[in-house]
């Protein structure tokens, strides 16, 4: 068994992109709930690699030294390894980054897979009531009859808030309100594949009723979405910033030369990686434009050996023979639009493009 803590720099406005992923894998003992000697040697283990590699030295503001004294006597007094598992996660919260959690072993093992699990809806807080806000087509979501604007009531039988509650208890602080609340939302949907989610819920005129979703396994990067519009514009959406995307990206763009403007939808985008964001922008300038720069936690450039990684100082786009596309562009974004995904648009913008 195996545990993954994964670590991003955090964005900021002048660079900060995601300059390393850092992985690491931590004994955890046998498959059955650790001893008290291997709770706390896992523990400091974690303690430690924060410490050792979080990119800001001041950990955000939070006194990481006084956090050991604070967690390490309940990691040690865990009742197994899950409650082990929520005294690190809520240890990693404490620094308020969305991009430093800790993962149990089966959140590893399904990350490492590359899969997520969906009912085929989307919940999210509209007007201070929870609200499905999308509902994929030809899901079982669909075919139950929920549509876009009606109220969960409940979920696995629940009152909604309680569960709610529950929720942003398992998840923790986060970066900021929203990222934390889209989290929460993420928690309360989730489980296993092969599960049914149960949700109460209520129309528009006040009817209510019970649907049971199966809960299916399905990439964390589906295909890019592209097609020509009635009015001649250009429309691609995709769900993450990965070089293969922007790959794709590149070969559906050839279809679009002559469209009068482009649209980039990256609502819901969470993100991705720094190489997909500037692949996906080199097809839109013809010079080399800055989009940040990459500071390592020294406050210097990146290391030779994170250079020769492929880690860059400068994240810089754009050169004649990468520009496909001359047009006007539209970048669509909304509150779920995150890290990788506000970066792009920021950059997209004040580049003035």
């Amino acid at each position: 068994m195996a545990c993954l803590l994964q670590m991003f720099s955090a964005a900021a406005k002048v660079l900060l992109f995601p300059a390393l992923l850092l992985g690491a894998s931590l004994s955890s003992g046998a498959t059955h709930c650790m001893t008290a000697k291997q709770r706390v040697r896992l523990f400091d283990q974690v303690w430690r690699l924060i410490g050792e590699k979080y990119y800001d030295r001041n950990f955000n503001g939070v006194n990481w030294n006084a956090l050991r004294d604070q967690y390490r006597p309940q990691a040690q007094s865990a009742s197994c390894d899950d409650g082990l598992y929520a005294v690190l996660k809520e240890m990693a919260g404490s620094l308020h980054d969305a991009h430093t959690r800790f993962r149990s072993p089966a959140e590893r093992e399904r990350a490492r897979r590359l899969q997520a699990t969906t009912p085929g809806l989307t919940i999210s807080e509209v007007d201070g009531k929870p609200a499905i806000v999308n509902v994929e087509t030809d899901s079982d979501a669909s075919r139950a009859g929920l549509q876009a604007g009606m109220v969960v009531t409940s979920v696995d039988g629940l009152p909604f808030f309680e569960r709610i509650a529950k929720a942003r208890e398992e998840v923790g602080d986060s970066s900021s309100s929203r990222a934390r609340a889209l989290l929460t939302y993420y928690e309360v949907m989730a489980g296993e594949p092969g599960t049914k989610l149960r949700l109460g819920v209520e129309r528009a005129d006040g009817s209510t009723f019970q649907v049971d979703l199966p809960r299916h396994t399905v990439p964390i990067s589906p295909p890019l979405v592209s097609r020509i519009l009635p009015s001649g514009y250009g429309y691609l959406k995709f769900d993450m910033f990965q070089d293969s995307v922007a790959k794709q990206l590149r070969e559906e763009l050839v279809k679009f030369r002559n469209a009068p403007g482009l649209i980039i939808d990256v609502r819901g985008n969470p993100g991705g990686d720094f190489q997909g964001v500037l692949g996906v922008a080199n097809n839109f300038f013809a010079q080399k434009v800055s989009f940040g720069r990459i500071i390592a936690r020294s406050g210097k450039p990146p290391s030779l050996i994170l250079r020769i990684l492929g880690v860059p100082a400068e994240l810089e786009a754009g050169d004649a023979a990468s520009r496909v596309y001359t047009g006007p562009l539209v970048i669509l974004v909304n509150e779920a639009s995150g890290s990788a995904a506000e970066i792009f648009a920021a950059g997209m913008q004040e580049n003035h493009r």
